[in-house]
């Protein structure tokens, strides 16, 4: 979209993802209850909650993945383009390149919109507090959102821990993910 700007599919696309990324994740997530789990026969499963997140972060990831490759200078893009690229080989080995930092930072940004995330897995996941048995579909799982939502409007201490300690995971994962994306993108990312 960022290098094909003029074209009205662009201008479309762009338009549906700034409504979807307007939409409360709570309508987000009653409708990937009548997709995903009624009218596809799910039911409250990993698989209908990881679609309906996937669903939620897409906006997010598309618009920083075009204003990271719209920021890369077009006198590279026509250096490219002098020495015999193909628009398409200019976009795929140097554009992306150097837009790289942008749109990881993007999908950091996503999962960490994802990751925070309780009213869609509500309608989609609902929650179980066994373990996983490895099926994708026809079986609830447990996330740390839920934790926090429940156990922090409890009246006992211990509850109140068990939430702060979730929050605290949480935060750590997605602490995790920025340093090891950014250790990995500083290797990458030297052209």
């Amino acid at each position: 979209m960022a290098e094909f700007s003029d074209h009205r599919l662009s201008e479309a696309l762009r338009f549906a993802a700034d409504v979807l990324a307007g939409n409360s994740s709570i309508v987000l997530g009653y409708v990937g209850y009548l997709v995903f789990v009624l009218y596809f026969g799910w039911g409250y499963s990993a698989l209908a909650g990881a679609l309906t997140l996937s669903i939620l972060m897409f906006p997010y990831v598309f618009r920083t993945t075009e204003l990271a490759m719209r920021k890369v200078p077009s006198s590279i893009k026509e250096a490219a383009i002098a020495l015999g690229s193909t628009k398409s080989t200019m976009i795929n080995r140097v554009v992306l390149r150097f837009a790289l930092p942008g749109i990881a930072t993007g999908v950091l940004l996503a999962i960490g919109i994802g990751l925070s995330e309780t009213a869609p897995l509500l309608y989609t996941a609902s929650f179980s507090n066994y373990l996983p048995n490895g099926a994708l579909t026809h079986n609830p799982v447990g996330y740390l959102t839920y934790v926090v939502y429940v156990y922090s409007q409890l009246p006992s201490n211990a509850a109140h821990n068990l939430a702060y300690l979730s929050s605290f995971i949480l935060i750590a994962i997605v602490l995790g993910l920025n340093v090891v994306a950014r250790v990995a993108l500083r290797r990458v990312s030297k052209v």
